[in-house]
């Protein structure tokens, strides 16, 4: 799997989030799934303000006498990745999910906002971060495949526009866009990809397939054909 960048510390004071409008990604979402559209009003909404070296609490993550920095990271983002797409890869395509590529600086920008979203919490640890960063990413892309397009995200930030990209990145079909609201409900849980979550859904399947397998166990074989 292809790196797509590491979990950012900081983040230069070019990079703009707005809380007001950075909600409105998640309602442009919505309501492109649910086949309508999204136009926000302007009153009410607070002047956008800029971020100055924004910075996450950060506490290092354990990490082995024997691993080096690089690796580290790399195991970081490699458990992240599979930690955050394990629930979201049951409901949408790996193929699918994959054919959307989101520009490093517009998750950098997303990541922060989920964190003030999450209330600012500090003393997170590195692997907290990671996993952040991997659902701003599949956050982005839910975007990207409900038919969003990367100059509406850039807009939404106040960056300047790219050249060609103000065309939806996906055309989603009426099967994708049931998929796609089946794994917007699970990226709006919070910590959908934690390890507890994983496993309460775990155990849910091994109930529901144990009274499968008891029920069909309780059905009687029939008898030996009598002879006419």
């Amino acid at each position: 799997r292809r790196r797509t960048g590491s979990y950012p510390h900081t983040y230069p004071s070019d990079m703009v989030a707005n809380a007001a409008a950075a909600s409105l990604g998640a309602m442009q979402t919505n309501a492109a799934l649910r086949g309508g559209s999204f136009v926000p009003s302007v009153r009410g909404f607070a002047q956008p303000r800029r971020l100055t070296r924004a910075r996450f609490p950060v506490v290092r993550a354990a990490q082995g006498p024997a691993e080096s920095d690089e690796d580290h990271e790399a195991r970081l983002h490699a458990e992240a990745t599979a930690a955050v797409e394990r629930r979201i890869l049951k409901v949408v395509p790996a193929d699918l999910l994959e054919s959307i590529a989101i520009p490093q600086k517009l998750v950098e920008i997303r990541s922060y906002v989920r964190w003030e979203e999450a209330g600012k919490p500090e003393d997170t640890s590195r692997e907290w971060q990671a996993r952040e960063y991997q659902a701003a990413l599949i956050d982005l892309k839910l975007e990207m495949l409900a038919g969003g397009n990367l100059n509406d995200v850039r807009r939404r930030y106040q960056l300047d526009t790219e050249f060609g990209e103000d065309s939806p990145m996906h055309s989603p079909s009426k099967e994708e866009l049931e998929m796609l609201k089946k794994a917007l409900a699970i990226s709006k849980e919070p910590e959908y990809y934690s390890d507890e979550k994983a496993q309460e859904e775990i155990d849910a399947e091994a109930t529901a397939l144990a009274a499968r397998v008891a029920a069909a166990s309780a059905i009687s074989a029939p008898g030996p054909a009598m002879p006419p």
